[in-house]
C-alpha cells in the first residue's frame, strides 16, 4: 500500500492532471464510438414497434457503456496487479483491435448486411481470390489490415502510459462507476427483452441475430423455456450415412443417351438480367432454349458455395459439409466420369478459393487462367482457352465442360468496349461502399448490366463455337446463376447477407437434345435442385438415378407450396430460409433444431399477424425432403413422370 501511494506522488500534480484528462478522454471515446457505430437497423420486414425503438436505443447505450466498463477494468486491474509491460501492451492492444473489429464488422453489416464471421476472415488472411471476391485490392486490403493493426498498437502504447500515470483512485472510480453503470442498464435491459420477446412478437428475436457474437455478452438472448418458434431438424442420420458412402458409388449406370454437356455459370446473375440491352447475344438465342425461367427460379442459396453445389448435385446445400467429410466426389460428376467423360473446369481459382473443388472427381481437368489483372481480363482469357482446348479435342471426345463467370461480381469490371450504360464511373472498392459510396446505386447498377453485356459476348462465342463445330444440337447447354444480386431494393447490397427475392432467384435457361423446339411450360416454382435431375431425363434415364432432392422439370410438376434455401455461411449454413408465395422466414441453425431469426414479406411490406408461421408449421415436413431429409437409397429410384400433353 506504502509502495503504491509513493509511486503515485512520485509522478508530477501535472502529469496526473494531463493523465486522467487523457483516460476519461479515451474511456469517453470508446463509448461514444460503440454507442453511435452500432445504429443499425435490421432489414428483412419487421414491422416498427414504439417499444422496439427505445430499446434499440438502450441497446446501443449499454454497447457503449459496456466498452467503458471492459476498458477501465483493464485500466484499474493491470495496475492492481502490477502486471509487467509484456502483458500490458498485449491486453491493450488485444482490446482496441477487438474495438476497431467491432467497428469494420457494424460497418461491413452496414454496407453490405453480411456478417464477418471467422471463416470469411481467415478466408480474407488465407486465399487472395477471397479478397477479390469482396472486392478488394490485395493492396488496399493489406494497406487496410496494417492500419488497424498499427492503430491497435499505438492505442495500446498510450493506453498503457495512461495506466502507469493515472492516479489509483481515479482508475478505481472509473472503474466502478462503469462497472455499476452497465448492470444498471443491462439488468433490466434482461428482463424486459424476454418480456418483450413472450407478449409482442418476435422483433426482439431478430435485433438479437444481428448482434456481433463479440458482443452478444452483453445482450439479452431468450431463454430455453420462451415462445420463440423453433422447427425440428429432420435429418434422418443414418440416411445421410448411408446416401454418402462411398461403395455407392464405386460402380454407376451406364448412361443410355450419353451427349456432351455445356455448363455456364454467372456470378451475382440476377432474375431480370437477360434482355436485349443488356444482353443481346443471349436474348438473340432465346427460342433455341425449350426451357427459360427467371421470375420463379432459385438458387440453392444466397451464396456462392451453396448455389453452384446445390447446381451440380442436387442437393441442399445443407450436405456440402457432409460430401466433404466423406470425402467423396459429386455422384452426377462421378456418373459422368465412370461413363468416359471428360471433366474440365475453365477456371480452377474459382471453385478453389470456396472448397468446391471437392466436387469434382479425379482425373479433372483443372485450367488455371488468373491473371492477376480485373475479372473481366480472366473470363476474356479462360473464354480463350476454353475455345482452344475444343479445337484441340479429338473427334468423338465426350465432354462435360464447367465454365463459370466472373465479371458479373462486384465490383462488375468490363472493358471500355462495353460502357453502354453510362454513368459508370471507375470501379467502386469494397472499402468505397463501407464508407457511404452506396448512394451511387445507379452507377452501380450500370455497371453491373455493363459487365453482362461483356460475358454476354463471351456466352455468345462459346455458341457460334458450339454451331460452328456443329454440336450445339446435340449439347445439353446450361446457362444459370449461382445466386442472384441486391441493389438495396430490400436495403443491402450484393448478397450473402439476408436472403430475399434478389439475392437467391436466379435466370435458368437449358438447352436439351432431342426435345424438339417446342418451349416447355412451367408454372411452378423450380431451384438448382432440379438441374440435375432434369439432365439425368433427357441422358436417358426413367428414373432418378442419383437419388438427388430435386425433381426433372421434364417431368409432371406438383406446386410446392414451400422452399427451403441455404442462407449465408460458408461450408455450413448459418440459416435454413423457408419460401412461400407471401413471406421469407429465417431459421438460426442450431443443434437439433432451427431457431426463428427472422420474417419479412417477399414485397417489402409490413409483416403483421401470424399466418406465416401457421404457413411454416403446416409445410415444413415436405419443405425438409428439399434440405436435410435426404432420399432413402435402399428405397426404389424415383421415377420420372413423363408431362401431360394437352
Amino acid at each position: 500500500m506504502c509502495a503504491r501511494l509513493h509511486r503515485d506522488a512520485s509522478i508530477p500534480a501535472t502529469k496526473k492532471s494531463l493523465s486522467s484528462a487523457s483516460y476519461f478522454g479515451l474511456v469517453l471515446a470508446v463509448g461514444t464510438i460503440l454507442t453511435c457505430i452500432y445504429a443499425l437497423e435490421v432489414n428483412g420486414g419487421v414491422g416498427p414497434r414504439s417499444w422496439l425503438s427505445f430499446y434499440k436505443i438502450v441497446l446501443h447505450v449499454q454497447f457503449g457503456v459496456y466498452g467503458c466498463a471492459v476498458l477501465t477494468t483493464l485500466f484499474f486491474l493491470v495496475r492492481r496487479f502490477r502486471l509487467p509491460l509484456l502483458i500490458r501492451l498485449p491486453v491493450f492492444a488485444a482490446f482496441f483491435v477487438w474495438l476497431i473489429w467491432v467497428i469494420v464488422w457494424v460497418l461491413v453489416r452496414r454496407a453490405f448486411g453480411i456478417e464477418l464471421t471467422t471463416d470469411i476472415v481467415w478466408e480474407l488472411f488465407t486465399n487472395r481470390a477471397a479478397i477479390t471476391a469482396v472486392g478488394l485490392g490485395e493492396t488496399e486490403f493489406a494497406l487496410s489490415t496494417a492500419i488497424l493493426l498499427t492503430a491497435g498498437a499505438l492505442l495500446g502504447v498510450a493506453s498503457d502510459r495512461i495506466s502507469q500515470r493515472t492516479n489509483n483512485g481515479v482508475l478505481r472510480r472509473g472503474c466502478v462507476i462503469c462497472v455499476a453503470a452497465f448492470a444498471l442498464i443491462h439488468l433490466p435491459l434482461r428482463p424486459l427483452a424476454h418480456y418483450q420477446a413472450r407478449s409482442n412478437g418476435r422483433p426482439i428475436v431478430v435485433y438479437h441475430d444481428y448482434v456481433p457474437a463479440l458482443l452478444r455478452v452483453a445482450q439479452s438472448s431468450p431463454s430455453s423455456n420462451d415462445d420463440t418458434p423453433v422447427l425440428p431438424n429432420l435429418e434422418a442420420r443414418a440416411r445421410t450415412a448411408a446416401y454418402f458412402d462411398q461403395t455407392r458409388w464405386e460402380r454407376l449406370p451406364v448412361i443410355p443417351q450419353p451427349c456432351n454437356i455445356v455448363w455456364i455459370n454467372l456470378e451475382s446473375f440476377r432474375f431480370d438480367a437477360i434482355e436485349p440491352g443488356a444482353m443481346p447475344r443471349l436474348a438473340a438465342s432465346a427460342d433455341h432454349f425449350q426451357i427459360k425461367l427467371d421470375r420463379q427460379h432459385w438458387s440453392g442459396g444466397n451464396a456462392t458455395q451453396f448455389g453452384i453445389f446445390s447446381q451440380l448435385t442436387g442437393l441442399s446445400g445443407f450436405h456440402f459439409h457432409n460430401l466433404s467429410r466423406a470425402k467423396v466426389a459429386d455422384p452426377f460428376l462421378l456418373l459422368l466420369a465412370q461413363n468416359g467423360y471428360r471433366l474440365r473446369i475453365a477456371k480452377k481459382n474459382q471453385l478453389k478459393y470456396i472448397g468446391l473443388s471437392v466436387l469434382f472427381p479425379p482425373g479433372t481437368v483443372e485450367h488455371d487462367v488468373e491473371t492477376k489483372k480485373s475479372k473481366d481480363e480472366e473470363d476474356r482469357a479462360m473464354t480463350d482457352a476454353y475455345l482452344r482446348d475444343c479445337a484441340a479435342r479429338k473427334p468423338g471426345t465426350r465432354a462435360f465442360d464447367f465454365i463459370a463467370f466472373d465479371a458479373t461480381h462486384f465490383p462488375y469490371p468490363f472493358p471500355p468496349a462495353h460502357a453502354l450504360f453510362e454513368p459508370a464511373g471507375p470501379p467502386p472498392s469494397g472499402s468505397q461502399l463501407i464508407l457511404g459510396f452506396q448512394a451511387e446505386l445507379g452507377m452501380i447498377r450500370n455497371r453491373y448490366r455493363n459487365a453482362c453485356h461483356f460475358v454476354d459476348e463471351q456466352i455468345g462465342r462459346i455458341l457460334d463455337d458450339l454451331r460452328t463445330r456443329g454440336e450445339f444440337d446435340s449439347t445439353i447447354i446450361v446457362i444459370l446463376g449461382d445466386h442472384g444480386e441486391e441493389f438495396r431494393e430490400r436495403g443491402q447490397m450484393s448478397h450473402a447477407s439476408v436472403l430475399n427475392d434478389f439475392q437467391a432467384r436466379t435466370p435458368l435457361w437449358l438447352h436439351l437434345p432431342g426435345l424438339g423446339a417446342e418451349p416447355v411450360q412451367i408454372n411452378v416454382p423450380t431451384t438448382h435442385l432440379d438441374v440435375v435431375p432434369t439432365i439425368l431425363q433427357t441422358l436417358g434415364f426413367s428414373e432418378d438415378v442419383l437419388y438427388t432432392q430435386g425433381r426433372s422439370l421434364l417431368s409432371e410438376l406438383k406446386y410446392r407450396p414451400m422452399l427451403s434455401l441455404s442462407d449465408t455461411g460458408f461450408s455450413v449454413p448459418l440459416y435454413r430460409t423457408l419460401v412461400t408465395d407471401t413471406y421469407i422466414s429465417r431459421w438460426s441453425m442450431q443443434p437439433l433444431q432451427y431457431r426463428f431469426a427472422g420474417v419479412q414479406r417477399r414485397d417489402g411490406g409490413k409483416v403483421e399477424g401470424e399466418d406465416w408461421l401457421r404457413e411454416v408449421r403446416q409445410w415444413n415436413s415436405e419443405a425438409a425432403r428439399m434440405y436435410e431429409l435426404l432420399p432413402d437409397v435402399s428405397a426404389p429410384a424415383r421415377k420420372f413422370t413423363p408431362r401431360q400433353t394437352k
